[in-house]
């Protein structure tokens, strides 16, 4: 097994310092004085690839634990069990189950209990699911996304036909606690947790307890006319949860909060560092109209430009033009009103505003000559924000975090 460094073919055991805690096939170490990173790919012909002398490669691969990053899951995931008529004084109003829809369907839906009244306190009009003589029934409504059009999300069903949805709290250490709901991001606050716990960095008292939560629980409410149904406001924790353990709670901003907007939101983001210079060196040069980023755009015409959606992510509604074709569309859109960005500004940002940005023409890419040589890649940084108050207070502090 070879390798492609600038001072001819090396065995790979010949890289010093090799880190065990590695994952199969990454090796780090130095050679001739050099930071050196090798990638074995067994489906490849040339078996191994290695780079040297990229900044930090050799001090954050050589730290690497696999052990601090694996996913803090506190129990075996428990049977799944019917509720029973004496489970009925157990259940709470916003709290969330899963369902059978009807007997010809035997899969299993999220739905949120609303009453065990179902007579007094929910529309006559809904659906009504009984057999025989069962009485032992409940009043739920059923996740709309989870339905077929036309299908009624409010039912009165058996209580047997419904198990607890449950919830997980993960432990970070013995005084920190999380919760997290969305699948494709938990790995992302397991890490993070498990070093916020190795760094000790909360300073807590010796027997205080916090919990931080990053996810948003639906409640009940009354229509007008008096009727339970599931609502529109959340609450941070799962309404059936004991929190008496915990002096403090921390509760995440959800993304249509103001603050958090300001961030999320590229157009409001620009518009707090535009003025800024040392943050205008870092993000990219952006423009909150098409006459501003037509004016200030390259003589030659060579310049390209992304038209992105201002509250977009994960790559969508990204558009690249060039500076003949942004002038273009912009004129187009200006005959056919859809905008009027001449000035760009305004304290109402809308979903359909958008936030123009020049292509970086000199991006810094992978060095090497490997598979991955000239690729772009990214930096993300993840931080825990926290407002709040520890210790000292009788009270529920309910604090925030982004």
């Amino acid at each position: 097994m070879s390798t492609c460094l600038d001072d001819g073919v090396t065995p790979l055991q010949e890289v010093f310092n090799q880190n065990p805690n590695l994952p199969p096939g990454i090796t780090v170490g130095r050679l001739n004085n050099s930071d050196v990173f090798c990638l074995d790919n067994e489906h490849e012909k040339s078996g191994q690839v290695c780079y040297k002398d990229i900044p930090g490669v050799h001090r954050a691969l050589s730290a690497f634990n696999l052990n601090n990053y694996e996913s803090p899951n506190n129990d075996e995931k428990k049977e799944d069990v019917p509720l029973t008529v004496a489970d009925i004084d157990k259940l709470v109003p916003g709290m969330w189950l899963k369902c059978l829809y009807d007997l010809n369907d035997a899969s299993y839906y999220e739905a949120m209990f609303l009453t065990s009244n179902a007579v007094d306190q929910m529309n006559p009009n809904v659906g009504i699911s009984i057999i025989g003589h069962n009485t032992n029934t409940i009043g739920i409504e059923f996740d709309r996304h989870e339905l077929d059009e036309g299908e009624e999300a409010q039912k009165v069903v058996p209580i047997s036909w419904c198990m607890p949805n449950g919830y997980e709290v993960y432990e970070a250490d013995g005084h920190v606690d999380y919760i997290v709901e969305e699948e494709n991001v938990k790995e992302l606050f397991h890490r993070a947790f498990k070093e916020l716990s190795n760094n000790q960095s909360l300073n807590l008292d010796k027997n205080e307890k916090v919990l931080f939560s990053y996810s948003q629980h639906e409640t009940v409410a009354k229509d007008k006319d008096g009727y339970i149904k599931k609502s529109g406001r959340t609450t941070p924790i799962p309404v059936e949860m004991d929190t008496s353990q915990y002096k403090t709670i921390y509760s995440a901003l959800t993304f249509s909060h103001p603050a958090v907007q300001q961030i999320d939101n590229k157009l409001k983001l620009y518009q707090l560092y535009k003025d800024d210079p040392l943050a205008s060196n870092v993000f990219p040069k952006s423009y909150s109209s098409y006459v501003d980023a037509l004016l200030d755009a390259d003589e030659t015409g060579e310049d390209i430009f992304y038209i992105k959606t201002a509250g977009g992510t994960r790559g969508e509604d990204i558009y690249i033009k060039s500076r003949d074709e942004l002038a273009k569309d912009y004129q187009e859109r200006k005959e056919e009103g859809e905008y009027d960005l001449v000035s760009g500004e305004g304290d109402t940002i809308d979903e359909g505003d958008v936030i123009i940005q020049r292509a970086v023409s000199d991006l810094y890419t992978v060095d090497g000559d490997g598979p991955i040589s000239g690729r772009r890649f990214d930096i993300r940084y993840y931080l825990v924000i926290t407002d709040g108050k520890h210790g000292g207070r009788e009270e529920e502090d309910r604090s925030t975090s982004s």
